[in-house]
């Protein structure tokens, strides 16, 4: 699992790597966020858990982080995405933590859930500057598999958008659905 979340990172770091300061005011498939509290919601997202995994515990403070710098918004994704990959490669699976918001939870479901985060969001981001992305195989179908668990839960909604109507032969698009986008069967964001 976590070559697999290591390679999505390193995909999503592509993307965040051909935003302009100009593509900051984007819309994204998350309704009422342009892409500058997108990537500002990941990079506090990426430093909390880090922090959880290396640490055991994280203040929410943390997990949040208000604006991106225009200037530094690539550098902060990396700095935070190496934090995380540090604190996963240096500590045990099995580890239990205590994860805001969640309670006390292995290191190993901290993981996927930061895959799912990942993959979504780098889906979001790529979407909001006209690019494809669509994780490896392996990595949409733990995707998936979590999706249903969070849209089969009464407050669905308040990880992820509620979900969307409309299921198909495409696991990808299944599960961005599941997970409150708005997406054709493909899987390409369907604009308001």
């Amino acid at each position: 699992m976590l070559t697999l979340y290591r390679q999505t990172a390193d995909e999503v770091t592509k993307i965040i790597s051909e935003i302009t300061e100009a593509d900051l005011a984007r819309p994204t498939p998350c309704q009422g966020w342009d892409l500058r509290t997108l990537i500002a919601h990941q990079i506090g997202q990426l430093n909390g858990f880090a922090e959880a995994i290396a640490t055991g515990d994280a203040p929410p403070s943390s997990y949040q982080l208000e604006t991106i710098d225009t200037d530094r918004f690539e550098a902060a994704w990396l700095q935070a995405t190496s934090a995380l990959l540090d604190a996963l490669e240096s500590t045990a699976e099995d580890k239990i933590i205590q994860l805001a918001g969640f309670g006390e939870l292995p290191v190993a479901t901290a993981l996927r859930m930061q895959l799912l985060d990942t993959g979504v969001h780098g889906w979001d981001i790529a979407s909001s500057i006209g690019r494809d992305y669509r994780p490896d195989d392996a990595v949409v179908a733990d995707i998936l598999h979590f999706a249903r668990l969070i849209a089969a839960r009464p407050d669905a909604s308040t990880a992820f958008a509620a979900p969307m109507g409309g299921a198909d032969s495409d696991d990808w698009a299944t599960a961005l659905r599941l997970l409150g986008r708005q997406v054709a069967a493909g899987g390409e964001w369907l604009q308001p």
